[in-house]
C-alpha cells in the first residue's frame, strides 16, 4: 500500500512537473505579445508619470516640553511609554499631543491658514494660501476627464452653489462649498503624526512649489503652537484679567486715600487739638490700609503674569522647515516600474484565457 501511494505521488509530482513545463512553454511562445504589450505599458506610464503635477515636501519635527503632573506619576507615564503604553493620566492638559493631528485637521484651524501669505520660488505667486489653491493648482489631465460629468450634471440642474460677498470673512460655522472644498484639499497636503512612544511631533506638507512647501510648513507649525499655546493660558490669562482688574480698583483706592491724608496733613499743620489729631490718625489709617491692599495685590498680579508665561508650552524644534530641493512627488520610476508589470500581469492573464478557451473547445 505504501508503495503504492508513493508511486501515485510521484506520478502527480511528475505532471506537476510536465504542466508547469507546459505553461512556460506557452509563455515563451507568447514572448512577443509580452513585448508588445510591456512596451505599451511603459509607454503609458511614462506619459502619466510625467502628467502627475510634481510635489515638495517640507517635514518640521517638534518635540514639545514635559507636563507631568508630579514626580510619581511622571515616572509611572514614562515606564507605560517605554512599553509603548499611553497611561492618559499623567499630564494636566486635555489636549495631548496625541490630539495634535484632530487639532490640525479641525475646520477653525483649516480656515484660519486661509489668509496665510504665500510665495513662490521664481516670485510669479504672491497672494494668499487659500487663492493659490483655487487659481494656481496644477492638475493631471485624466482630473479633467473626471470631473467633466459633475460638470455637465452641475450645468444640466444649473446647480449654485452659495458665494460668499469678497469683504466677508469667512465663518467656519457656514462655509461655502468651495471653501469646504478648500478646507478638504489643504486638508490633504497636511500630514501630522505623533509618536506614542516619544510624543514627538512630525508635520509633513506637500505643495507644488518648494518655496510655499516650507512657508506653508511654517505657518502650520506657528499656529499649531499658538492653539496650544491658547488654550493651555485660557484660564491663567483670565485669572490675569481678573487681577489686573484688582490691581486697578486697588491702586485708585490707594491714590484716593493717599490724597486726602496729604491734603488734610498739610491744611491742618499748626493744629494740635484732639479733634483734628483723631481726623489724622483715622485718614492715615485708611491711607495704610489701601497701601497695604495695593502692594498685596500688586504681588498677586506679578504671581498671576508668572503663572501666564508658566503655563506657555515651550517646543524644540528638532527639524526646522527647510526649503526642499527636490520634489517628492511623483516617483517617475515607480510608475513605470508599475505599468510594466501591471503589461506583464495582463499578459499572463490574457494567455491563461486563451489556453482555457481552447481547452474549453477542445472539450465540446
Amino acid at each position: 500500500m505504501n508503495m503504492d501511494k508513493e508511486v501515485k505521488d510521484t506520478t502527480l509530482e511528475k505532471k506537476d512537473e510536465l504542466d508547469l513545463i507546459a505553461l512556460v512553454q506557452k509563455f515563451w511562445k507568447q514572448k512577443k505579445r509580452f513585448y508588445r504589450n510591456c512596451g505599451i505599458a511603459a509607454v503609458i506610464g511614462v506619459v502619466v508619470a510625467f502628467s502627475i503635477p510634481k510635489e515638495y515636501e517640507t517635514r518640521i519635527t517638534l518635540a514639545p516640553e514635559s507636563s507631568e503632573a508630579n514626580s510619581l506619576s511622571g515616572g509611572v507615564n514614562a515606564l507605560a511609554s517605554m512599553a509603548g503604553l499611553d497611561m492618559g493620566v499623567s499630564t494636566e492638559d486635555a489636549i495631548l499631543p496625541q490630539l495634535y493631528p484632530q487639532v490640525i485637521s479641525s475646520l477653525n484651524f483649516l480656515v484660519d491658514l486661509f489668509d496665510t501669505k504665500v510665495k513662490s520660488a521664481d516670485g510669479s505667486i504672491d497672494m494668499t494660501l487659500y487663492t493659490y489653491m483655487l487659481k494656481k493648482q496644477k492638475k493631471s489631465w485624466w482630473s479633467y476627464i473626471i470631473a467633466f460629468p459633475i460638470r455637465i450634471k452641475n450645468m444640466i440642474l444649473s446647480k449654485k452653489h452659495a458665494k460668499r460677498a469678497p469683504e466677508e470673512k469667512i465663518d467656519p460655522f457656514y462655509l461655502t462649498q468651495t471653501e469646504a472644498d478648500m478646507a478638504a484639499a489643504i486638508a490633504a497636503k497636511i500630514n501630522c503624526s505623533v509618536d506614542r512612544k516619544t510624543s514627538v511631533i512630525s508635520l509633513t506638507i506637500r505643495m507644488q512649489d518648494p518655496l510655499i512647501s516650507a512657508s506653508v510648513a511654517d505657518a502650520v507649525r506657528i499656529k499649531l503652537q499658538d492653539y496650544v499655546a491658547n488654550y493651555r493660558t485660557e484660564k491663567s490669562r483670565k485669572d490675569l484679567e481678573y487681577v489686573e482688574g484688582l490691581y486697578k480698583e486697588a491702586e485708585k483706592e490707594y491714590v484716593v486715600a493717599q490724597r486726602a491724608y496729604s491734603t488734610y496733613v498739610d491744611g491742618n499743620l499748626n493744629i494740635v487739638k484732639a479733634r483734628f489729631k483723631s481726623e489724622e490718625q483715622r485718614l492715615e489709617n485708611e491711607y495704610q490700609m489701601a497701601y497695604s491692599a495695593y502692594s498685596q495685590v500688586a504681588k498677586q498680579l506679578q504671581m498671576a503674569k508668572a503663572k501666564v508665561q508658566e503655563r506657555i508650552p515651550v517646543y524644540t524644534i528638532i527639524q526646522p522647515a527647510t526649503v526642499p530641493l527636490k520634489p517628492a512627488k511623483p516617483k517617475k520610476s515607480l510608475v513605470l516600474i508599475g505599468f510594466v508589470f501591471l503589461g506583464i500581469f495582463f499578459t499572463i492573464g490574457s494567455v491563461l484565457v486563451q489556453d482555457m478557451r481552447e481547452k474549453y473547445k477542445q472539450a465540446a
